[in-house]
């Protein structure tokens, strides 16, 4: 029966409201994981929707040592009914270290998994699209999008638009540095990143909508 609900359902977080709670993006992205998992799951005539597969991310606490935002995600998705073995806490502090390792996550623990459905608001996809069909697709799994709308003010649009363009060009520059230099300008941009990042190990209270 396991072997039935091959879509894992990768819930992405966004900020903290307090130290104990998610903000209401990260809630919209629950609900709509949530009602997809359930959708698809009657199409295949899976009735029980809650055995379907969930990742969590957000492997970061609002303060160090502290509850992080994906077990924060996966306490809600459990008390909606999902079975908390049917949830992982996905690795990685960002957008980058987190479309790398989680799909190498998902292959390890659910084999037979043949595709990963992202959920998230739309304008995480402007970087995160490629990014995700990228590693995503080095370990076999087609990937879906599933886009939500409703937040995001303009700092965060701006944000992610830059950083957009940003995966975009060091794509683009990969088309002609990889194959003659065996370099790769996303890499190195993932690696600066993530280096960046890496200090919300310690605390993250930034305003992911704003």
């Amino acid at each position: 029966m396991e072997q039935n609900y091959r879509t894992v359902y990768v819930v992405v977080s966004c900020h903290f409201a307090d130290w104990a709670h998610p903000c209401a993006a990260t809630f919209q992205r629950i609900n709509r994981g949530l009602a997809k998992a359930a959708q698809e799951s009657y199409q295949s005539y899976l009735r029980n929707w809650r055995n379907a597969k969930f990742v969590a991310t957000g492997n970061v606490p609002y303060e160090k040592s502290g509850t992080t935002l994906a077990r924060l995600i996966k306490v809600e998705l459990t008390d909606r009914g999902v079975k908390p073995d049917n949830i992982l806490i996905g690795d990685g502090v960002g957008i980058f270290s987190e479309s790398e390792s989680v799909p190498q996550q998902i292959k390890k623990c659910w084999p037979y998994a043949k595709k990963i459905t992202v959920v998230s608001h739309y304008w995480y996809f402007w970087p995160g699209a490629r990014l995700w069909k990228k590693y995503g697709g080095e370990h076999g799994f087609e990937v879906e999008k599933n886009k939500v709308y409703g937040a995001g003010g303009l700092l965060t649009i701006t944000m992610y638009a830059v950083y957009g363009l940003l995966v975009w060009s060091a794509a683009m520059l990969d088309k002609i540095l990889c194959p003659v230099f065996r370099f790769s300008a996303l890499s190195l941009l993932g690696e600066q990143l993530t280096k960046m990042q890496s200090a919300r190990k310690d605390g993250f209270k930034i305003n992911g909508c704003a």
